[in-house]
């Protein structure tokens, strides 16, 4: 059991996303180096995302000491202040946890959409940037197999639940395609961006943003190569052009009266943007008609929590005992220097006797005394990877524990 492994998680659970978006501009003001100096890891990860700030560690500093180096991370006296408040808000974990909830993550338990992969990508590269060590190493690479076990073995990721993604598959299977098609797009938020990069991909290159903040609506044009790009009120101006209407523009309920000549629109406001006249003989597609089937996907896929969370407890088993074993195995340290020694002064002793053999006999020799040395070093190795575990089974559920993987040890 790694005692010195510890985490600290904000999230979406406890914050919301604008409090996530002040920690992160606070903290892009240090550097790793600075945390693990202040924390005095030996190993160390952290994961930044738009709804999760995690950090991991192993090492003996307490909790409240990292609160306190983070709340002293602001630079001016209300910074300070909210940091103090926002750290009330962090989960702690230690020991096992701590490992737990590592493994939880990286299954997508804890993320804001249940099955979502993305966090197995985000894990990854935290890692790749991290101080890594034994545990750290150990740990992540258990936790990363388990998740892809469990988004292979259960549903957890089946049907989608994206307003978004289910939008643009009604939209795609009631409106007949046309790459002429003129798409004029009302607001510039994620949502329309997403949306429009979908039609993008099946074809459709005509578009025209609309939004309140014209520089909003450049960044946008410039991301999905739009045609051109206009304040909000142009849009009643142009939309005689439009063949077709997307919306989704907070706080604006009710402001556009479709006009019959629009083919189809997709408004994915709430409230909606759009007021249908009874007359209107085109294709509308509302939040209301894909939200029930995202609750219906995301409920099919909170019954594979279970499962998943066996598959998770067996895992952890096996990592917790790979880690003892890999603790066990650091007390032989020093045995391959030790060897390599005594082989090298084995040569320095029998050097006039070795120089008497020919060339091939003195690389059969090299050879030999090689493989031996190899050897000597894999039998104890393999002898305290078995009093490991057997001392592990003796202290926990041998029926959760099961340990496939050859060792080199028994490839002779």
């Amino acid at each position: 059991m790694p005692k010195g492994f510890q985490v600290c998680s904000f999230s979406h659970a406890q914050l919301s996303l604008d409090e996530l978006s002040f920690l992160q501009t606070v903290l892009q003001k240090t550097e790793q180096k600075t945390a693990i100096k202040h924390l005095n890891a030996s190993e160390y990860l952290h994961i930044i995302t738009c709804n999760r700030m995690e950090f991991w560690w192993v090492g003996d500093s307490a909790h409240h000491g990292f609160l306190s180096y983070l709340q002293n991370l602001g630079t001016t006296h209300e910074e300070k202040i909210k940091m103090q408040i926002l750290c009330q808000k962090a989960d702690f974990f230690q020991h096992k946890e701590a490992l737990q909830h590592v493994f939880e993550l990286c299954a997508s338990l804890k993320s804001m959409v249940l099955g979502e992969r993305e966090i197995l990508t985000q894990v990854k590269q935290a890692y790749q940037e991290a101080k890594k060590g034994d545990v750290l190493r150990i740990l992540v690479q258990s936790a990363l197999q388990c998740a892809k076990k469990i988004f292979i073995e259960t549903k957890i990721a089946e049907g989608e639940v994206s307003v978004v993604s289910l939008a643009y598959k009604l939209f795609s299977q009631k409106v007949a395609f046309r790459a002429e098609d003129r798409i004029a797009v009302v607001g510039a938020g994620t949502t329309n961006k997403s949306l429009c990069k979908f039609l993008k991909d099946a074809g459709y290159n005509h578009f025209t943003i609309y939004n309140r903040s014209l520089e909003n609506a450049e960044k946008m044009a410039e991301e999905i190569q739009a045609n051109a790009f206009f304040e909000l009120d142009a849009l009643h101006q142009h939309i005689a052009y439009a063949d077709i209407l997307i919306t989704c523009m907070a706080d604006k309920p009710d402001f556009i009266n479709i006009p019959n000549h629009i083919k189809a629109f997709v408004d994915l406001a709430i409230p909606c943007n759009i007021v249908v006249d009874k007359k209107y003989s085109g294709i509308g597609i509302q939040v209301k008609d894909v939200q029930a089937r995202a609750v219906e996907n995301l409920s099919h896929r909170a019954e594979q929590i279970p499962q998943a969370l066996q598959m998770i407890e067996y895992a952890l088993q096996t990592c917790l005992l790979n880690l003892h074993k890999r603790k066990s195995i650091q007390q032989l340290a020093h045995l391959p220097k030790a060897l390599e020694n005594i082989k090298q002064r084995a040569f320095e002793v029998f050097d006039k006797d070795i120089a008497q053999l020919s060339h091939a006999e003195q690389g059969l020799l090299q050879k030999f005394a090689n493989y031996l040395e190899e050897k000597y070093i894999a039998l104890p190795m393999k002898t305290l990877q078995d009093i490991a575990e057997a001392e592990w089974l003796s202290y926990n559920n041998p029926c959760q524990i099961h340990i496939d993987t050859p060792r080199e040890a028994d490839k002779t």
